[in-house]
């Protein structure tokens, strides 16, 4: 059991990923298998509008007590991270390709998702960085922040789930 919900653990690609999904079993906001978000947004692929659309997210994520002043900074970044490499690498830069970004809660954890329009890519081949290459950071921080990062290649969506702190400063384990 992990936050009052069973999880089933599927393939994500063959041999390559597993991840969790959460299976519903009459708990609210669950709908189909997937927790059911809060938050919905979509942005052309663009920085100027990925701005306003990260900006919207975040007043989201404290509107709803998903996340702690002090954890701002690295959720800002691990956003922004995954935003631009939806628009960069997934929908290269093209307008008329949307980023979608759903935001949805458990218990003790809040998941974000975000949608491209691209082919896909294998993370597992994604290498940490030189220490002299400007790029290529994204992933390996994102990673590092989160609790869990799943990828599905079908829907072209990262999914990063973080675990909220208690009134003690500490993660629940779940």
């Amino acid at each position: 059991m992990y936050g009052g919900l069973a999880m089933r653990l599927h393939l994500a690609a063959p041999g390559r990923l597993w991840y969790p999904y959460f299976r519903s079993e009459g708990v609210y906001g669950v709908y189909n298998g997937v927790i059911k978000p809060f938050f919905k947004a979509e942005c052309p692929s663009t920085f100027e509008a990925m701005e306003a659309c990260m900006e919207k997210t975040m007043g989201a994520l404290h509107q709803h007590g998903q996340i702690a002043r002090d954890d701002e900074p690295w959720m800002r970044l691990c956003l922004e991270e995954a935003l631009v490499n939806a628009i960069r690498h997934g929908n290269h830069c093209e307008p008329k390709r949307k980023v979608k970004i759903e935001l949805a809660n458990s218990q003790d954890s809040c998941t974000i998702r975000v949608y491209d329009e691209g082919a896909g890519f294998c993370p597992d081949q994604v290498a940490p960085p030189d220490c002299d290459q400007l790029g290529g950071r994204g992933v390996c921080l994102i990673r590092h922040f989160m609790d869990q990062v799943a990828y599905n290649c079908d829907k072209h969506r990262l999914e990063m789930t973080y675990h909220r702190k208690t009134r003690g400063g500490e993660k629940h384990n779940g």
